[in-house]
C-alpha cells in the first residue's frame, strides 16, 4: 500500500477509535499489525482480503471451509444476527467472547463491540480470529495431542473444551458430512 494511503487510513482509524473512546485497544492493534488496525484492513481491502495469519498445525483449508459452510459462511458476510444469548457475526458466526479470546483481550467488555464487528463480519479477519482461537485452544483441548479437524470443529462450536463434550457431536456430524464430500477429506 502506498505510504500516503497508509497514513490516511491510519488517521481515519485513529479518528474512528477516538470517537468510540477506545484508543488503548486501537493502539494495540496498530502495533500488532504493523501500523494498520484490523478496521483499516477491512476498510481498504473489503471482503476478499487474504487472512494475515497462518492456520495452526493440521488445521486444513478443507476443515476451515467446512466449518464456514456449517455456520452459513458467505450468507452472513457483512452482518451479525442474534444467536442464543448474544450476537454472532460473519461467515463463522463468531461471538464477542470468542473474538476476545482469539486476540488475548482481557477483560472482554462491550467496549470492544465495534472492533469485534468490524473484524468478524468479513471473511479474512474472521479467518484470522478462528486461526487465533484454534492456536490457543487446539492442544489445550486435546491434552497436547495434535488436533484433528474433528477437534477443531468441536472447539469452534463448544469452546475451549468443546472437543471433549458430547454436546458438540451433532455439530461435528454436520462438518464431517461436508468433509466427506471434499477431495482428500479434512485431515
Amino acid at each position: 500500500m502506498p505510504p500516503l494511503v497508509q497514513e490516511l487510513v491510519i488517521l481515519i482509524v485513529k479518528i474512528q477509535c477516538k470517537i468510540h473512546q477506545k484508543m488503548i485497544g486501537c493502539s494495540r492493534n496498530f502495533e500488532n499489525l504493523g501500523g494498520i488496525s484490523k478496521f483499516a484492513n477491512v476498510l481498504l481491502a473489503g471482503t476478499f482480503a487474504a487472512p494475515k495469519t497462518s492456520p495452526p498445525p493440521s488445521f486444513t483449508q478443507n476443515c476451515l471451509d467446512c466449518i464456514c459452510q456449517t455456520e452459513g459462511c458467505m450468507a452472513y458476510e457483512g452482518r451479525c444476527y442474534w444467536d442464543v444469548y448474544s450476537d454472532s457475526c460473519g461467515p463463522f458466526a463468531i461471538k464477542l467472547e470468542y473474538w476476545c479470546d482469539a486476540n488475548n483481550i482481557y477483560p472482554c467488555t462491550s467496549d470492544y463491540d465495534q472492533e469485534f464487528r468490524d473484524c468478524t463480519m468479513y471473511y479474512a479477519c474472521a479467518v484470522d480470529t478462528v486461526n487465533g482461537y484454534m492456536r490457543r485452544y487446539g492442544e489445550y483441548c486435546t491434552g497436547g495431542r495434535t488436533p484433528t479437524c474433528e477437534d477443531y470443529a468441536r472447539i469452534h462450536n463448544g469452546g475451549p473444551k468443546g472437543c471433549t463434550c458430547d454436546c458438540t457431536d451433532g455439530y461435528w456430524n454436520i462438518v464431517n458430512s461436508c468433509c466427506s464430500g471434499k477431495p482428500g477429506g479434512c485431515d
